[in-house]
């Protein structure tokens, strides 16, 4: 019996580790969820907060997709922020040290890695703030100093959004095993997008609101693409986007479909 026992432990112990590798091995998965929460999530009315309070404010909401916008300051240190319109001092210091519009604290990056590991169901969707393929470069170099020693089942939850197909190898260099392909920076026909996107197993794409089109969406979803369209704050546009096919959305507000 004793034996018995000596090798049922370690079986069941095994057969648990296997099981928690397949699951957390599984691509794209988070897509199961229709709803991302744009910019950290609206709060109190606002919007692009990026803010501790936004974000634990969404995850309370129940959203398990929650986007920020990344960013880097003038000293070269990254944080969730979409951009600089409320100071032209952009150092590290100064965006520690001040409230976004006086009331809410802002997240660096050390933080949305702390974030990811308090909160282990939630998925974060990574939106460089970015305008040319070498900015990209330059930002996830940065950003891989943050990510490189994360556990595989922690690194897998941080979703980069990719504006550019060379960006695809450079992403998977760096360890990150889906993209949220962000369509609209390069042209493409809807056959070329999907084609592209199957090769490489991509299964998730954005497009914005004002460009998406059925043929497109049915195009990617003949290929089992799936598409989310931003930034949409009202269901009567989720409601006809819902009928092209689209899958998901960005939402500042709405927190359920």
């Amino acid at each position: 019996m004793k034996r018995f026992i000596a090798i049922f432990v370690p079986a069941l112990f095994l057969i648990a580790v296997i099981t928690s590798y397949m699951t957390f091995a599984q691509s794209y998965e988070w897509t199961e969820n229709t709803i991302i929460a744009h910019a950290g999530g609206g709060i109190e009315g606002d919007k692009y907060t990026n803010s501790l309070e936004a974000f634990q404010n969404s995850y309370e909401k129940g959203h398990r997709l929650i986007e920020l916008d990344i960013n880097m300051t003038s000293d070269g240190k990254v944080v969730a922020r979409h951009d600089w319109k409320d100071t032209k001092d952009q150092t590290y210091e100064t965006f520690k040290n001040r409230l976004y519009k006086d009331k809410y604290k802002s997240i660096d990056f050390q933080q949305v890695i702390k974030l990811l590991k308090k909160y282990d169901d939630v998925y974060i969707i990574l939106d460089g703030k970015t305008k040319s393929p070498q900015a990209v470069r330059t930002l996830y170099k940065k950003i891989n100093v943050y990510t490189k020693n994360l556990k595989p089942r922690d690194k897998k939850r941080l979703i980069p959004q990719m504006f550019y197909k060379q960006d695809y190898q450079l992403l998977k260099n760096y360890g990150f095993k889906d993209v949220l392909y962000v369509i609209g920076r390069e042209s493409y026909t809807n056959q070329s997008l999907a084609e592209f996107c199957d090769e490489r197993g991509i299964r998730a794409v954005s497009i914005d609101k004002t460009f998406v089109n059925t043929p497109l969406v049915q195009t990617l979803k003949k290929k089992k693409i799936v598409s989310y369209t931003y930034t949409v704050n009202d269901r009567s546009t989720m409601k006809r986007h819902k009928q092209m096919g689209v899958h998901g959305f960005f939402s500042d507000f709405v927190d359920k479909y």
